[in-house]
Order: structure tokens, then sequence, then C-alpha cells
């Protein structure tokens, strides 16, 4: 559910209930039984809208979906239902040939591990470029002079140092930057960023969080920034979208999130963020395990690891309700028609 109408009326992207569930493996009881096919609902009816020239930030632990909701976003993995509109028209499906390729041209993706997204065959200058050559963009002289400006762009610099390189002979960050260059030599509309810095060394982590923040501005691009560090989505996002086990629980602006959290698992996140100074405590909100597999029921995703479950948590899936300006959250804590759970219940 979108959280506003004006919001999706000023989307560059948007989806629709989107939803990508993979099967699981059946035995050969199941087999022999004819057993219905079980799924792994990796991405659950999700919908969501990136503004044009903002910058949303996705969380959630690992596992919660958010790698696979970039990727059916960007169109690499068709959705099992739901669809993505690209400012205003649909990407999925049997989409015309044209309207494909410049769907393709305005969103590109930065992957997390930059050895494994690169081919250790090629050079650096036949990695940038390989782009422009796809789409036939320009010429020889044209697509060389693109290459080394898209390399100074990401601080590569002098670029004709490196564009004869192999991808090994580059530290970690300077592999990532060289994906951050082939991401962006095409103009992108779009940049999804999919934890471009869990692999980097900590010395250079925030030399590339600070590239993709002054790209993302100077470019006048959004930027969808996968990362499960809320320093770090506070630091380069405008917004944040708080995903569990393949569903949104609450969508925010950065520095209001980052203050005041609403849903329990929001909370239980924030709590996890180191504090700089050692004389301050922060109370950690400590979630159970899920034993249950909470996301196959029809109730709240969350509901065996939540510290505040409630009778209706059991049965009924919460719905996005909006608590301040920009800021809605799905919890029924904030349904009117919820009731807390008794002591006996949450002491079992």
């Amino acid at each position: 559910m979108l959280s506003s109408t004006t919001e999706a009326a000023g989307s560059l992207l948007e989806a629709r209930s989107l939803s990508k569930w993979f099967p699981r493996r059946r035995t050969l009881v199941e087999i022999l039984k004819r057993a219905d096919r079980n799924y792994l609902k990796a991405v659950d009816r999700v919908s969501i809208v990136i503004r044009a020239g903002e910058a949303l930030g996705l969380a959630g632990e690992s596992g919660s979906g958010k790698t696979v909701t970039a990727e059916v976003v960007a169109g690499l993995q068709q959705p099992t239902s739901g669809s993505v509109l690209f400012k205003g028209e649909s990407m999925t499906g049997q989409v015309p040939r044209t309207r494909s390729a410049r769907f393709r041209r305005s969103v590109s993706m930065v992957f997390q591990d930059p050895f494994d997204s690169l081919n250790p065959q090629k050079r650096v200058g036949k990695l940038v470029v390989e782009p422009l050559e796809i789409h036939k963009v320009g010429t020889d002289s044209d697509r060389h002079r693109r290459v080394m400006e898209s390399l100074e762009r990401v601080r590569l610099v002098p670029a004709d140092r490196f564009v004869s390189k192999y991808p090994f002979e580059l530290s970690g960050g300077e592999r990532q930057r060289v994906a951050i260059a082939r991401a962006l030599i095409l103009g992108p509309e779009l940049l999804i960023a999919d934890e471009p810095t869990t692999m980097l060394d900590v010395s250079v982590r925030a030399g590339i969080l600070n590239l993709i923040r002054d790209l993302q501005k100077s470019m006048q691009m959004s930027l969808l920034f996968i990362s499960h560090d809320f320093t770090t989505l506070s630091y380069v996002c405008d917004r944040i979208a708080i995903m569990y086990l393949g569903h949104l629980v609450e969508v925010g602006p950065a520095n209001r999130v980052m203050v005041e959290q609403f849903h329990p698992y929001t909370r239980a996140l924030a709590s996890a963020i180191p504090v700089a100074d050692p004389g301050v405590e922060r109370e950690r909100v400590r979630l159970s395990i899920d034993e249950a597999g909470s996301a196959l029921s029809d109730g709240c995703p969350f509901v065996a690891r939540c510290p505040e479950r409630m009778d209706v948590c059991d049965s009924v899936r919460p719905q996005p309700v909006t608590v301040d300006q920009d800021h809605w959250v799905a919890c029924h804590l904030f349904t009117p028609d919820a009731s807390p759970v008794s002591a006996d219940v949450l002491s079992m």
C-alpha cells in the first residue's frame, strides 16, 4: 500500500503489490503424496515509491528480502505477481522492446562484491565501456572519452593509469569505484546500490559513501541504497524503508526514523546502533529467534519475535497506518481494533 496518492504522482519508479516467491524443494514423500508445493516468499506484496531525485534506503536483517526486491525492481528477476512502473509505464510482463531498452539505460545497479561483479578477464576500460557498446551509444572516440570521464568522476585519476588494468590489480575500493563508473556511464536516472561497502575495508568505506552521495546530488539522480546499517542510511538517504521477511513494516524520513521508531522491529534495529560516547548506554531490544515460521501465517510476520505482541497479531496482517507526515507503519499498535496480549501469553 502506498503512503499517499501524492507520493505516487511524483514518482520515478513505483512498485505495486510486488511479490517474488521461490518454490521449495519437495521431499520424495511429498512428491508421492502429490502434496502442494510450498514457496519461500522472499518478497510479499511490497508497494513502494522512489521519487525523482531522492535517495531511499532499504534496511533490514540479512534474509529480509532487500536484494531480491532490488533485483526485481531493476528487472533482473521477474516478479511472481505485482508490477513495476517507471515514469508511469509498466515494466513487467510483455514490455515493448523500445520501452524495455529505455528502462535498462535508465536504471543501473552496483552490487555488493565488486570482485564478483567485474569480469576478471577484462581490463577496466573494456568493463566500463561495455554498457555503451551494448546500447550502441556513440562512436569509438566518443566511447573512449566517456570512459575516461566516468573514471575521473569516480576519482580514479589519472584515468589512463587505470584503464588498462585488470580487476585483480586494484584494491577493493578501486574495484568498487570501477563498478560505479560502469553503472553511471549511461547517465541513469536511478542507481541501485546493494550494500556497496560491505565487502570493503573500514578505512575505505567512508570514501565510497561520500562518492555515492556526491554523485547522486551532482547528477540529480534517484538512489535506492540497501544496507543493514542505520547510520550509513541516515548519512546517505532522504527516506528509510524497513523490511522484515519480505514485508515493509515502516517507511519514513531518515532523520525522523533515526530519532523515533514506531514499529517494534525498527526499534530493535535502532537499539543495535553503537554509541560513540562510552559513558552513554543504550538499552538493547533483544529479539528471540523465530522458530515458528510466522511468515507463513496469515498474521503479522513479526509476531513470533515481537515483545509487544497482541491477540490480533496472530491472525490479522497489519496494514500501513500514517503516524506522521510522510511516515507510516504497519503494526497493530496503531490500529483501533488491537487488544493487548495477556501477561500469561507473553511469559510463555
